[in-house]
């Protein structure tokens, strides 16, 4: 699915942009978050390659045309952003070192669920070849905002491995407790003596 990054507002930097500038190739990963109200986020996402970022946006699928976040100039662009997000969103490391283009989401919200796409434009390294506007997310993310589930995968079977593990030992130490008790029953059966009767003859 193809989605056409903001407009460039200069013709010139539009021109620029077709000819030296690339978009980073799309990927299949794919990520779940779950989060709760109120708690802060963050989506990850790094530029498959290291040539530098030009422009990075973060879509989101039910939002078109708007815009979760959009960066260029080494500033964040608001003209089309969506209005929920303004001021609660933000790249993790503005200098985006190592291509890490991360969105933070600040203070989220149940209407913040939904499916987020991370765009990136470089520069070319071969000046040679023409290129295109338009770009594939090179991340896709589906975030679920709700009451209960700020758990990840990973956090739900740690905690099942958790509760299988203690279900085990409990059921190890029922079964040596019972065990005892029969063996020591057995015991006491093994050397129980009945009590010598003494017959007390009266003269």
């Amino acid at each position: 699915m193809g989605v056409k990054l903001a407009p460039v507002t200069s013709v010139t930097v539009g021109c620029t942009l077709l000819f030296f500038y690339h978009p980073v190739s799309a990927t299949d990963v794919q990520v779940n978050i779950g989060a709760e109200p109120g708690q802060t986020v963050s989506l990850p996402c790094k530029a498959l390659s290291n040539a530098p970022i030009i422009a990075v946006q973060w879509s989101r699928s039910d939002l078109k045309p708007d815009y979760v976040l959009l960066y260029r100039d080494k500033q964040s662009d608001p003209e089309n952003q969506h209005p929920s997000f303004l001021n609660r969103v933000k790249l993790k490391d503005k200098q985006m070192k190592d291509g890490d283009v991360s969105l933070i989401v600040e203070n989220v919200v149940i209407s913040d669920t939904g499916t987020y796409e991370c765009f990136v434009i470089q520069r070319r390294t071969k000046r040679s070849k023409r290129s295109r506007l338009n770009t594939e997310p090179i991340t896709t993310i589906k975030l679920i905002v709700g009451y209960g589930a700020g758990h990840t995968e990973e956090e739900d079977n740690i905690g099942h491995i958790a509760s299988f593990i203690s279900l085990s030992v409990l059921l190890v130490v029922l079964i040596g407790v019972g065990g005892f008790r029969i063996y020591k029953e057995r015991l006491k059966k093994l050397f129980y003596q009945p009590p010598i009767e003494i017959a007390v003859l009266h003269v």
